[in-house]
């Protein structure tokens, strides 16, 4: 088009139409982008969202400051996620939001294991 052919396209629909850019054979054009291995994506009502796995360093450093509230399974705060990622360089790349959702989701995990725990010990008695 850029060389001013688009005369030939007038009164034509988009269905008639057959774009393709130069040095694109047919078929072999990506329609979407390579992701990542260990990266997650899924769609939501805000779009697409990444999800990116805890690395066990990540954990550990989550157990050092907050394995208290995840046994009481108490929400941290946004100061005490602050804090945390101040002290932590792993963290360095984590939303205070996405470290309180995850202590959040460990206190559950938690609080379910030790549920499953007393209902075995009290079954096999």
């Amino acid at each position: 088009m850029e060389a001013g052919t688009i005369a030939k396209y007038r009164g034509k629909s988009l269905k008639e139409i057959d774009i393709i850019p130069q040095g694109v054979e047919r078929g072999k054009r990506r329609t979407e982008k390579q992701k990542p291995k260990n990266i997650d994506t899924s769609k939501g009502k805000l779009g697409e969202r990444i999800i990116v796995p805890w690395s066990k360093a990540e954990d550990e450093a989550i157990n050092r400051h907050f394995m208290t509230h995840i046994k009481r399974n108490k929400v941290i705060n946004k100061s005490e996620a602050l804090k945390c990622l101040a002290a932590e360089k792993v963290l360095c790349n984590r939303d205070w939001k996405k470290l309180k959702w995850h202590v959040q989701s460990r206190a559950q995990t938690y609080k379910r294991q030790v549920k499953q725990k007393t209902t075995d010990m009290n079954g096999n008695l």
